[in-house]
């Protein structure tokens, strides 16, 4: 499968450019879409300590990127996807490879993927 990510400045905007896979509603399909997913990036750890126990451990710092985004997952490369502006990312999950990355989103997390 190839998991297409798109960028939009709300979720609107997203139903508005993409109404093959969402309606009016705002309900997206849910054989293929996960709307509203966090994307984020790891900017470094601090440490902590436990008041209870003392015990000192590590928590990620991350910057979370400000858009509102939906992931769309197609059988193949949709070049309809890839090809607007809103595309950011588009990788090929049996592959674990990554065929197209806007130069901002290289090393971005997204949370929840697809399984």
């Amino acid at each position: 499968m190839i998991d297409h990510l798109l960028n939009f400045p709300d979720e609107a905007t997203a139903a508005a450019a993409l109404p093959e896979y969402c309606d009016e509603a705002y309900v997206w399909r849910g054989d293929c879409c996960i709307p509203g997913v966090r994307v984020y990036q790891v900017t470094g750890t601090e440490t902590l300590t436990d008041p209870e126990t003392g015990e000192e451990f590590e928590r990620e710092l991350v910057a979370v990127y400000p858009s509102w985004f939906v992931l769309i997952a197609r059988p193949e490369l949709d070049l309809l996807l890839h090809e607007l502006d809103a595309c950011c990312l588009v990788r090929d999950r049996e592959a674990s490879a990554i065929l197209f990355t806007a130069p901002d989103f290289d090393g971005a997390i997204i949370s929840p993927q697809f399984a």
